[in-house]
């Protein structure tokens, strides 16, 4: 990010302010590579050019001997009192992530019931792209991929995962289980059994529904089996998104023991 001084004191306070602290990402991404010492001097002269006590104070602090959690904590205390809040998907996947994924997929699959929220549904996604999952449905009327606000909350996974949109999630359980995969509903109800000590049988999906609803009793009575994620608070249910991460995790977990 180039910028001379005389351009740089030509944009308004709050987007020098934003310039700072997207240099800053910079220096994060590169922060493990042979640049990074050029992107924190591009961004200590930006500091220097500034004339606000916050952000010079924050100049003086960047030294050699900085480790990277300190340099983000000094970024993001200063963005906490210059800049708006931010928001879950105005994070960036980070350069320190993995350049392709590992070989073959999980043979776990998410079939999404009629889910409400584009940012539950990014988080799923973004979830089924970290465990490797091989595909995600989208049934009824759960935004998908295509919707911005998926996308902000997926943080770029939504082009790395399959996926499919489907009217009806009846039928993606029944062509599934032609297809040989064993499908759980995930919800809490009285014949469901603890996932944690279910062996589960690969392939396999595991079937989500709306966040106020849960899984209609229809949808349930066409999946092999229902299970729950035991829990030990008042509360009798779990977000949807971390929901789903904990099963494809136990998936998983189980998978790699076999």
């Amino acid at each position: 990010m180039a910028y001379s001084k005389k351009k740089f004191l030509q944009f308004t306070v709050e987007k020098q302010k934003k310039t700072v602290f997207q240099q800053a990402q910079h220096c994060l991404d590169a922060w493990d590579t042979s640049a990074r010492d050029d992107a924190i001097s591009s961004l200590k002269e930006l500091l220097f050019w500034m004339d606000i006590p916050a952000f010079q104070a924050l100049r003086d602090a960047i030294v050699p001997a900085l480790s990277l959690y300190q340099f983000d904590a000094l970024i993001n205390e200063l963005r906490q009192k210059e800049m708006p809040p931010q928001r879950d998907y105005d994070f960036v996947i980070y350069s320190r992530d993995k350049s392709q994924t590992s070989t073959g997929h999980t043979p776990v699959i998410l079939v999404l019931d009629n889910l409400r929220s584009a940012f539950n549904v990014g988080s799923i996604v973004r979830t089924a792209e970290c465990f490797n999952v091989e595909k995600v449905y989208f049934c009824g009327y759960t935004p998908t991929p295509q919707s911005p606000q998926v996308k902000k909350t997926a943080m770029g996974t939504d082009a790395w995962v399959s996926w499919e949109k489907s009217p009806h999630t009846a039928q993606v359980i029944t062509a599934l289980q032609q297809d040989g995969y064993t499908v759980y509903a995930l919800e809490t109800t009285s014949n469901a059994l603890d996932i944690n000590i279910t062996a589960l049988t690969f392939p396999c999906a595991f079937v989500l529904g709306n966040e106020a609803l849960g899984l209609a009793p229809d949808t349930i009575a066409f999946c092999n089996t229902t299970l729950r994620i035991p829990l030990q608070g008042k509360k009798n249910s779990l977000n949807v998104g971390v929901s789903a991460a904990i099963a494809c995790y136990e998936a998983q977990r189980q998978r790699q023991s076999i």
